[in-house]
């Protein structure tokens, strides 16, 4: 959907061992628009995420959860947005 789009769309999947903090941290600084679901993701990748986000200026959105409907509506407005 993403590439449709014109948007370029990673994920990480909010484990914070093992090197997955500086993973989820250098992730977070590529992007434009960081969507956080904190319904799924440790209190701990939330802040990391959070953190990291303000940090590198990147827009954030917090939900609780994301299902397909939610993801296609957000990658539509963030590419809407992308244009103008």
């Amino acid at each position: 959907m993403g590439a449709r789009l014109g948007l370029e769309v990673e994920m990480h999947n909010g484990h914070t061992w093992g090197g997955g903090t500086a993973r989820l941290v250098a992730l977070v600084q590529r992007s434009d628009v960081v969507v956080i679901v904190t319904g799924t993701n440790s209190h701990n990748a939330v802040q990391i995420a959070r953190r990291a986000a303000t940090k590198a200026g990147a827009r954030v959105r917090l939900l609780t959860f994301l299902g397909a409907a939610t993801a296609r509506a957000l990658l539509t407005e963030v590419a809407q947005q992308a244009a103008a």
